[in-house]
């Protein structure tokens, strides 16, 4: 009785936090877009002044060049003093579009040094002289490629010590980066390993690069495209680190929150994903000792990952044995090393600590429990070791650990998350106006679960007892245990 009153007074107060939320970004929203309209109107005027100017300068160019073409021999080099002059002014004028240039540079390599690479694109150049090197992940700058005779430079080259193991296209903040990919693809394909690097290919076992058509191949297998803007879901295209993986033509071009580290990227290209299928095929279920229904929730999930869904809703009635069902789940992704690290997301301590106790508890294989098998970071415990491979935690601590911390954990950290009661996550998530999208921080319009979930580049598994609207736009939903009514 006492923990069904404890329940009941905290989904209470959760509920009073939500309305409160929401009446504050509804005052919060009206003042933004207040503010978005003047900052709008500035921002136009300047725009239309600024191009005013470039025309009349680049009108005088012309004349003077057309001037200098017909004057006297005595009259040219006064002509060329003017023009040179109205040059100088032209720069000046358009100075903004060069400098947006450089700080994008500048924030891409802040962006890189977060994720473990040494980046700095003024110093750490091929024109420099700066090669790979055995033990250090370097970002180096400006290395030429050549595909079918056109030869380019690739913005920044990744390396994992003496290996490419990824190409970086780097553009100014307006620019469509989703689109861009495809040049960071092509650097790619033109990159040429020398004799005293280590290609990615051998480093997956192969003994040929990647293919994308008969006579060619991609040698670096994956590539970013970015502009330094964070990721916000109404402007995708011109926003975020876009990122893939060109070792499969299925692989899609993706947007993430930052660039993986030199261990995440080394983890991606050396774990086989079609090994661990191959044996989770294989893998019966009789040590796990669940029930039919629970069996087939396990095999749906797995069957969703296996043809590439990054995300699924896993819907079970309340008593059905969530909890028993996820720990076959995960034991089985662990054992088949289908991924790295999984995250078990809760939204109140007395989730986590049951999660925790079934993990301590519930035998498994020859009769040892998982906590025994896997090392588990408990409730708390957010500097986890590397040898950790299931993270319990809240979103609120999660949350304080990615967004509130000056050391915040990579966007390769977790590989999977796994969401309990998931329906919780997405109720406060709101659209942005076009004044809002360009004058304040998307995070403001994010639940707090929604923002821990993008952060990662991970494969997200949602659990519930009430699958809502909200989810089933989110994920692909996989029902079962009892017949449920129409979602509304």
């Amino acid at each position: 009785m006492s923990e069904a009153n404890q329940q009941l007074e905290s989904d209470q107060k959760l509920n009073q936090l939500i309305r409160l939320e929401k009446e504050e970004y509804a005052v919060l929203a009206e003042q933004m877009d207040k503010e978005s309209k003047t900052y709008q109107q500035q921002l136009a005027l300047h725009e239309r002044q600024q191009s005013q100017q470039t025309q009349e300068f680049e009108s005088k160019i012309a004349t003077l060049q057309q001037q200098l073409e017909s004057a006297p021999t005595e009259q040219r080099e006064e002509t060329k003093k003017q023009q040179k002059i109205y040059s100088a002014q032209l720069r000046k004028t358009s100075k903004a579009l060069y400098v947006n240039e450089e700080v994008t540079r500048i924030v891409i390599d802040q962006h890189l040094v977060e994720a473990g690479w040494q980046a700095d694109t003024q110093s750490l150049t091929y024109q420099n002289g700066i090669r790979p090197q055995k033990g250090k992940n370097l970002a180096i700058a400006e290395w030429p490629t050549e595909l079918k005779g056109k030869k380019g430079y690739a913005d920044y080259v990744l390396f994992c010590g003496l290996t490419p193991i990824a190409i970086v296209e780097a553009k100014r903040e307006n620019t469509n980066v989703a689109g861009k990919i495809t040049q960071a693809e092509r650097y790619s394909k033109g990159f040429h390993n020398t004799a005293k690097m280590i290609p990615a290919r051998e480093l997956q076992g192969l003994t040929v690069a990647w293919p994308f058509a008969e006579d060619g191949h991609y040698h670096v297998p994956f590539v970013y495209s970015c502009n330094g803007r964070p990721f916000v879901k109404q402007l995708a295209e011109h926003s975020g680190t876009w990122f893939r993986d060109t070792r499969a033509h299925s692989n899609l071009a993706k947007a993430l929150s930052n660039f993986h580290s030199p261990e995440g990227l080394l983890d991606k290209l050396t774990r086989s994903k079609d090994k661990a299928e191959q044996q989770l095929s294989q893998e019966g279920f009789a040590y796990l000792k669940l029930r039919d229904y629970q069996e087939e929730a396990i095999k749906e999930v797995e069957s969703a990952l296996k043809h590439d869904q990054q995300s699924c809703l896993l819907a079970m009635a309340t008593g059905t044995g969530k909890t028993r069902t996820i720990l076959g789940l995960m034991y089985r992704f662990l054992k088949a090393e289908r991924f790295k690290r999984i995250l078990f997301l809760v939204d109140r301590t007395a989730l986590g600590q049951q999660a925790i106790d079934t993990f301590k508890e519930a035998p498994l294989e020859q009769n040892q429990t998982l906590s025994k098998i896997y090392n588990i970071a408990l409730l708390g415990d957010m500097a986890a070791e590397a040898e950790t491979r299931i993270q319990v935690a809240t979103v609120q601590a999660m949350v304080k650990r990615v967004f509130m911390s000056d050391n915040p954990p990579t966007v390769d950290r977790f590989d999977c998350i796994i969401v309990d009661e998931a329906h919780r996550g997405y109720t406060l998530d709101q659209d942005m106006t076009e004044g809002e999208l360009a004058t304040r921080d998307a995070n403001q319009y994010l639940s707090t679960y929604r923002r821990v979930l993008d952060y990662f580049d991970a494969v997200k598994i949602g659990l519930t007892a009430t699958p809502a609207k909200s989810l089933v736009n989110l994920c692909i939903p996989i029902l079962i245990a009892k017949p449920w009514p129409t979602i509304g």
